[in-house]
């Protein structure tokens, strides 16, 4: 920066001339903003690709309220509850099963008896060997949908799953 004298002795800024001192810092600046850049794209690229809690309940929730309801209707009907073979059927999608109505991830399992039926929706992992899914789904004959979010299957005791899911 040079200072040149101006008019009546008053000094005048050159902005103009650059100096080694300002290039040096306005690379840092122009690294920092780049960087900075990288990071919130790379931030916003991988939360679309996660999932929260909630958009996976979103996504399961009401296949398993639908298979209470199908298991309860099955039972009114019959006396028992119904087998996945039945359910396939119950599904009201041709030969589609219920297990077609999963979303990429989980898995599911029905198991009935004439007493009862128990209900699970447990993620799987990925090709790569990564969970991709962490919700994981359970539902009997009282109707409760319960919900356990991290590893393994979910059960009797796990937390129930709140209505508007």
């Amino acid at each position: 920066m040079e200072v040149e004298e101006g008019v009546g002795g008053a000094g005048v800024v050159d902005l103009t001339s650059r100096s080694p001192g300002m290039k040096a810092s306005t690379r840092v600046l122009l690294a920092l903003v780049v960087v900075l850049a990288a990071v919130v794209a790379i931030s916003f690229f991988l939360m679309e690709r996660m999932e929260t809690p909630v958009d996976e309940a979103r996504l399961i929730a009401p296949i398993c309220r639908a298979v209470v309801e199908q298991q309860q209707r099955h039972y009114r009907q019959t006396g028992r509850y119904a087998n996945a073979h039945e359910l396939k059927a119950a599904s009201g999608r041709g030969s589609a099963s219920i297990a077609d109505s999963l979303p990429a991830g989980w898995r599911m399992d029905v198991q009935a008896s004439a007493t009862g039926f128990v209900f699970r929706v447990t993620p799987v992992k990925s090709a790569n060997g990564d969970r991709v899914r962490r919700l994981a789904l359970y539902a009997d004959e009282s109707g409760v949908i319960r919900m356990r979010y991290g590893r393994g299957e979910a059960g009797p005791d796990d937390k129930a799953l709140q209505a508007g899911y």
